[in-house]
């Protein structure tokens, strides 16, 4: 098994958790205190974090796929594992679709779509032909480019179009109302439920796996909390929460468009959508590699050439597309990211207590 260090298990999940959340103001629903619902947000994250760490630790070297067989079954097993491995590769797909759309919309609109989805698919069989390791490469070089990118453009745009008055006044609903309203924890904190089949490859102790996945939960956190403080500022709430692509919008308030800001932020969201669709394939492939006894390399190219007509009749629309990523993907998320891990590990429990139960019978 090929092994990756500590820091790309940590530039790898940070760049996941912001992949896809860039785009949109995430926590919107709390309108000005989104900023407070991402940092309530991430405590609940650093919950899941220490949840997913627990469930590779009780089988080491095993995915959570291998783990659902060895806790649950043979039978029972492989079912759970199959729905997980196939919430990975819909969550991939909907993020190969958000690529595409953004493509068609902002530049490439007389292009048909499934040239732009066929376009990234080669990319990603490319990333995942030879396994994890060079797709956790390809992480370890794009995101100090999008750290950097982030940082510097969001200041830029805080400083000449900004205005703080938007993100007043705190707390206008309530800390628990706007928690509530946030739908955080299903997208992006549920998300990292993939770490579970990434961790049997990284060449630490379970502890220290811990401590990174935690910070990259805070990292990414705070870098989204920063993401959407700049889109309110300099959109407002209402048009922050309504704009197809607000991200886009807000570049395009500087004076002159001088750094040609609009371009290089859609190159930049691209690069992290890639990233993040490359690592819920590559958790969903390996799934059913060993789910159904079939080389990796053979999955890939035949889960990934269907991806391309799957991301093309998701949705009808991009609007129906986000609608229903606001909808029942999030309730999908929920259950396979939280609930089912969490009732994975309970079952561990009571599977083990009933054993020594008998034992001591």
């Amino acid at each position: 098994m090929k092994k990756i260090s500590g820091f790309q298990f940590l530039l790898t999940m940070t760049n996941f958790m912001i992949g896809g959340t860039i785009i949109f103001p995430i926590g919107i629903d709390a309108k000005q205190d989104a900023w407070l619902a991402i940092l309530v947000g991430m405590t609940y994250g650093i919950f899941l974090c220490l949840l997913f760490v627990k469930i590779n630790s009780l089988y080491p070297g095993a995915t959570f796929i291998g783990i659902t067989q060895e806790i649950f079954g043979k039978y029972l097993g492989w079912f759970v594992g199959f729905i997980y491995a196939t919430w990975c590769i819909y969550i991939s797909i909907r993020n190969i679709r958000d690529f595409a759309e953004q493509i068609t919309h902002n530049f490439l609109s007389d292009i048909n779509i499934v040239v732009i989805l066929t376009l990234m698919v080669i990319l990603m069989i490319y990333a995942l032909y030879q396994g994890i390791e060079v797709l956790i490469r390809v992480t370890c070089f794009i995101f100090p480019v999008v750290f950097v990118y982030i940082l510097i453009s969001d200041s830029y745009l805080m400083m000449v179009s900004g205005d703080f008055n938007n993100l007043k006044p705190i707390l206008h609903e309530g800390l628990v109302l706007s928690t509530v309203h946030s739908k955080l924890m299903g997208f992006p904190y549920a998300e990292l439920t993939v770490s579970m089949m990434i961790i049997p490859h990284v060449n630490i102790t379970f502890n220290k796996i811990k401590n990174l996945l935690i910070l990259a939960n805070i990292w990414g956190s705070l870098i989204i909390l920063f993401d959407t403080v700049m889109l309110i500022s300099v959109l407002g709430i209402y048009l922050a929460e309504n704009l197809s692509f607000p991200i886009i919008q807000a570049t395009q308030l500087t004076q002159g468009d001088l750094l040609k800001f609009n371009i290089i932020i859609v190159l930049v969201t691209n690069l992290v959508l890639i990233v993040k669709a490359s690592v819920l394939a590559y958790a969903g492939i390996k799934g059913y590699s060993q789910l159904f006894q079939v080389s990796y390399k053979k999955m890939v190219f035949f889960v990934l050439i269907i991806s391309i007509y799957l991301a093309n009749i998701v949705a009808k629309s991009y609007w129906q597309h986000v609608q229903f990523g606001l909808g029942i993907s999030l309730i999908s998320n929920v259950v396979i990211g939280i609930y089912i891990p969490l009732i994975t590990l309970i079952f561990y429990y009571l599977k083990r207590y009933m054993k020594k139960l008998i034992n001591y019978c």
